[in-house]
């Protein structure tokens, strides 16, 4: 059980089921059997949009990376002001490696 507030991350070996887990966790499809519960709810009686919303997410497929940087940023979230985009690439420790590109 994951308590509130509480950040954890997925990892493990390739072909653990990693991916598959995030994938049903954003409702990038539904289960074909079985439940998903947050907070005694069914996943899918929230919203998809603030269900994303507080999640993070670091795909490995290499067509999200065909976007800006900026759009790439906003994929976490949408309405995300460029003093927030620029404080995500701090925590990310990415600021300097993309100091000299523009943020859109």
């Amino acid at each position: 059980m994951i308590e509130p507030n509480e950040k954890i991350a997925i990892v493990g070996e390739s072909g653990q089921g990693k991916s598959t887990l995030i994938q049903l966790l954003m409702r990038f499809y539904d289960p074909e059997f079985g439940l998903i519960l947050i907070d005694g709810r069914k996943i899918q009686q929230y919203k998809l949009h603030d269900l994303r919303k507080n999640m993070g997410l670091v795909m490995q497929e290499p067509t999200l990376f065909n976007y800006t940087i900026k759009e790439n940023i906003l994929y976490g979230k949408m309405d995300a002001k460029n003093e927030e985009i620029v404080e995500a690439c701090k925590i990310a420790n990415a600021l300097e490696f993309i100091e000299d590109k523009e943020l859109s």
